[in-house]
């Protein structure tokens, strides 16, 4: 019946809540967001540019941290704010990085099955939380204990993983992009493709050519746009760009010619 029900064990009790202000308990939320968005504006741009795995490894190593804080080492208020945003500022690096590391390292293929897996696995943990709360144990503490160990769990792996082959050739690392790809056909039982110097050059070479006349593309671009980001200032963007790509295929249309 209800009256016999399991009273629910949660912060309430142990951090003693049930006589601080209303703002104080919803403050815990609110600066999670408060982090995520911070850590998207600040954090993002750098698994672009310092790489997907590391930036992966420090969202998950500090996440961990903050966990095994918040579940086994403090039940001061301040210090769980401070671990709540922090847990949230590192978010970007810990979930939409991995998802986008996730969607890289497999076949083009498996992607829409690799994005279901992961964002069904997201959308269950509340339903998991209450099946664990209904037939397991009404203590949040148990829960979080599985959860922290989870976190753990996984920025282990993650020290085993290798960098994103498609993150590595767009930074033009063709070199570590080609350990990458033996890396992930180890792993899956193919054999490695061991390609040659003469070829590997030729690539770079080929990439050099194609990255300088992006770089060309985006700095008229960016000049257009400098004035502020107005109808005008995108309309006059976007026709450099197809004047500069007209010119281009003009320009690749004689050489063939040509020849």
């Amino acid at each position: 019946s209800p009256g016999n029900a399991p009273l629910l064990r949660n912060w309430i009790q142990d951090m003693n809540l049930r006589c601080v202000e209303l703002w104080q308990i919803g403050l815990f939320g609110s600066l999670f967001f408060i982090g995520h968005v911070t850590g998207s504006t600040l954090l993002s741009e750098y698994g672009d540019t310092i790489g997907r795995v590391p930036m992966i490894r420090l969202g998950q190593g500090l996440s961990f941290l903050s966990y095994a804080v918040i579940t086994f080492i403090t039940r001061d208020i301040r210090m769980v704010y401070c671990t709540m945003f922090i847990f949230g500022m590192l978010s970007c690096c810990r979930g939409n990085l991995s998802f986008i590391y996730g969607q890289e390292i497999v076949a083009n293929d498996k992607q829409n099955i690799g994005g279901c897996i992961f964002n069904l696995f997201d959308a269950t943990v509340l339903i998991q939380s209450s099946l664990f709360m209904m037939f397991i144990s009404v203590d949040w503490f148990y829960l979080h204990t599985i959860f922290t160990l989870l976190s753990g769990s996984s920025f282990l792996i993650f020290c085993f993983l290798p960098e994103s082959p498609k993150y590595l050739v767009q930074a033009e690392e063709f070199e570590r992009a080609f350990e990458a790809y033996n890396c992930i056909a180890i792993f899956n039982g193919t054999p490695e493709k061991q390609l040659s110097r003469s070829a590997n050059h030729r690539f770079l070479e080929e990439r050099s050519v194609d990255r300088r006349m992006l770089k060309s593309h985006m700095r008229k671009a960016k000049q257009a746009m400098v004035r502020k980001t107005t109808p005008g200032g995108l309309a006059l963007a976007a026709s450099i760009i197809d004047e500069d790509e007209r010119e281009n295929d003009n320009s690749s249309y004689r050489s063939e010619s040509d020849q």
